[in-house]
């Protein structure tokens, strides 16, 4: 269904002019383009990008729902719960809410328990196994012969950066991202579970 962005009207998606207004709709090229791409990059992880590809189809066209739906769980995604659950009631689909599964509804980050800090490294940013020197912890960085490092005098774990892998060198939380919330719902305590019957067999296998 196309929504007219002048008028408000809804037309079917054939439609290239709006049946009220007689302005011209979005075309469903230009709409299916923003929804691919979008899905790309949601399978990619680059949440980010998808929810600019969910917002650009939806100035376009409000009224498609499965761009509703795809823009709810890219910021569920995100943490972003609340913005979630008024993308769903947008896109009209039913679903409820319970006791989120990670944080027990704690609300905290079950990764560092919502200290927001890196639970390996505690905040040091420096690689656990070679304390930050970056050399190979068997020969200490001066053997071109050692078996454990093959040769490459350098750290096997952090490849000689000498920073903590699970953080990157920051020193937050690689989970929660130190905002201490529990990823999974977003600080709130509770998870979204939508009903099947309510969304297209397209949209089933990504909830």
């Amino acid at each position: 269904m196309k929504i007219c962005p002048n008028c408000r009207t809804e037309n079917e998606d054939k439609y290239i002019f709006c049946v009220n207004c007689k302005r011209t709709l979005p075309r469903i090229s230009q709409l299916e383009k923003y929804m691919v791409d979008g899905m790309h990059y949601f399978d990619k992880g680059d949440y980010r990008k998808a929810q600019e590809c969910f917002e650009g189809l939806l100035k376009l066209n409000i009224g498609n729902k499965d761009a509703w739906i795809m823009k709810g769980l890219t910021l569920k995604k995100m943490g972003l719960m609340r913005e979630a659950y008024s993308c769903f009631e947008s896109a009209g689909i039913k679903y409820s809410t319970q006791r989120c599964s990670d944080c027990g509804g704690f609300k905290r980050c079950g990764e560092c328990g919502g200290s927001g800090v890196c639970n390996m490294c505690s905040g040091r940013r420096k690689c656990m196994l070679c304390e930050g020197t970056g050399d190979c912890l068997s020969c200490g960085g001066s053997l071109d012969s050692c078996k454990m490092c093959k040769g490459t005098q350098k750290c096997v774990r952090c490849k000689g950066t000498g920073e903590c892998v699970y953080c990157n060198g920051i020193g937050v939380c690689g989970k929660c991202h130190g905002n201490t919330n529990c990823s999974n719902c977003g600080g709130t305590g509770k998870q979204i579970k939508i009903e099947p019957s309510s969304v297209s067999r397209d949209m089933r296998k990504y909830l």
